[in-house]
């Protein structure tokens, strides 16, 4: 729904979503929101209506996940980065998610060129959100 590149096809589905389905995730109080279709890898800061939120609110994380490899190749960024937190352009790759009943751990698993290692690493907590792993 939110990647710094839009989705091409179905044509429009990014408006539809964001008009239908976001306030949805809100009302319902969604900690995050996986798609793909886009051969990469990207995961926002913590949006409601396009807007990063301050840590006070309660916001849904979007992940695309679109890098699990393709035909036609990974692709790069597009120009809309102000709300990406991480993301892992031109390289083929995978995520690994652990949970339990109120933490989510989220690695993303870079394939491309050689050993393979972590492009991302991240941990959902319902008490408290998002917590960024170093």
């Amino acid at each position: 729904m939110y990647a710094s590149k839009k989705r091409d096809w179905p044509i429009f589905t990014d408006s539809y979503l964001k008009k239908w389905l976001e306030p949805l995730l809100h009302e319902y109080k969604v900690d995050i929101y996986i798609g793909g279709h886009i051969h990469f890898y990207e995961r926002s800061y913590p949006v409601k209506n396009g807007k990063i939120c301050d840590e006070k609110q309660k916001c849904v994380v979007f992940i695309t996940n679109g890098a699990g490899g393709s035909n036609e190749g990974p692709n790069d960024h597009g120009a809309n980065t102000n709300l990406v937190a991480a993301g892992v352009y031109n390289k083929d790759g995978y995520a690994v998610v652990t949970a339990d009943q109120d933490t989510l751990n989220w690695q993303f698993i870079v394939t491309s060129q050689g050993t393979p290692y972590v492009g991302d690493l991240f941990e959902l907590r319902k008490e408290n959100h998002l917590q960024e792993k170093k």
